[in-house]
């Protein structure tokens, strides 16, 4: 008496992984998914340790393990659609798995998944996740041109976090974001302040990077290049101490790039610049890192006085942009060319 069964300290050891990527401890939460790999857990637990796993890689900027990510969330997904058991894990999983297809230009298929995900999620509970998947997507939406949804989804997210406290972070910051890119900028501003009396951006690693962005967009709004900087560079630094380093998960770099450039903090801007390269060096499918990585050395040339090479790099970043599947990331884009 008093013995788990063989294998039971699996799921929560994977649920408490997944609670340490949401706080942006990549490192811990490989390390409880692979104790939980150990357990030897029945099946379904075992899968999705194995998802959780290829998330975590895929999250830390290991395209290699993408493939897998769409594979085994697939797998999961259908699993789920037939059977409530085990679905406390599917908000989280499916969030992550959307997230890392968009990062991937996927953004019709990152919607897809979440919608099936939201549609098998069938007594959302607090906590449950519910509010945050819904609020993912409406920033997929976003991302894609599709405002009118995503004004509708982030609005109703915010509502439904409202009984689920854990979600409520991530709702505030995507509504918020989503108000600033609808012009609605005094609501926006409301919505970041109940986030900010809320909580520090770092104590949740994954509605941060939401939250740094509105906030240095709107510094943006002010001319307040240097304060939007100084924001883009405290989140570099967080998304580099957490791990949380696949580019586009969100689409905050190709902004952050002008503005650590206009305000002179050059070595930052290489510093996010060396990510980029490499991204986009690693897989054809970064297309947004390529994007970001040509914009960027424009951005610098141009700093350094050598408008030739300059020139080149901001035609070729011009060019690359036609490509991107995201009407939120092209207009973005287009603004600095």
């Amino acid at each position: 008496a008093g013995h788990l069964a063989p294998g039971a300290a699996a799921e929560p050891l994977v649920a408490a992984a997944l609670l340490m990527t949401r706080h942006g401890d990549l490192e811990g939460a490989r390390s409880l998914v692979e104790w939980a790999l150990r357990e030897k857990p029945r099946e379904a637990v075992a899968n999705d340790a194995a998802l959780c796993q290829a998330l975590l890689r895929s999250l830390g900027g290991d395209v290699e393990a993408i493939p897998l990510v769409q594979e085994l969330g697939l797998t999961a997904l259908y699993r789920l659609l037939d059977s409530a058991e085990d679905g406390d894990r599917l908000p989280p999983l499916a969030t992550y798995c959307g997230l890392v297809l968009a990062a991937t230009g996927q953004l019709i298929a990152s919607d897809g998944f979440l919608s099936t995900a939201l549609r098998s999620v069938r007594n959302p509970v607090p906590g449950g996740g519910f509010a945050g998947l819904l609020a993912c997507r409406a920033d997929v939406n976003l991302r894609i041109g599709r405002l009118d949804l995503a004004e509708a989804m982030s609005s109703d997210a915010v509502t439904a976090s409202s009984a689920a406290p854990g979600d409520r972070p991530l709702t505030l910051a995507i509504r918020a974001r989503v108000l600033l890119h609808l012009g609605r900028i005094e609501e926006c501003r409301g919505v970041i302040a109940q986030f900010e009396r809320l909580l520090d951006p770092r104590e949740d690693a994954f509605a941060g990077m939401w939250a740094r962005t509105v906030q240095a967009e709107l510094f943006l709004l002010q001319e307040n290049v240097h304060e939007a900087a100084r924001v883009y560079a405290e989140l570099i630094g967080d998304t580099e101490r957490s791990g949380l380093v696949l580019p586009g998960m969100v689409g905050w770099e190709v902004t952050a790039l002008e503005s650590l450039v206009r305000a002179g903090q050059i070595g930052v801007a290489e510093d996010l610049l060396e990510r980029q390269n490499a991204a986009a060096a690693s897989s054809p499918s970064l297309r947004y890192a390529e994007v970001v990585s040509a914009l960027g050395h424009g951005l610098v040339a141009e700093h350094r006085g050598t408008p030739a090479v300059a020139e080149e790099r901001l035609r070729r970043a011009a060019a690359l942009a036609e490509g991107l599947p995201g009407a939120f990331e092209r207009a973005a884009t287009k603004q600095l060319l």
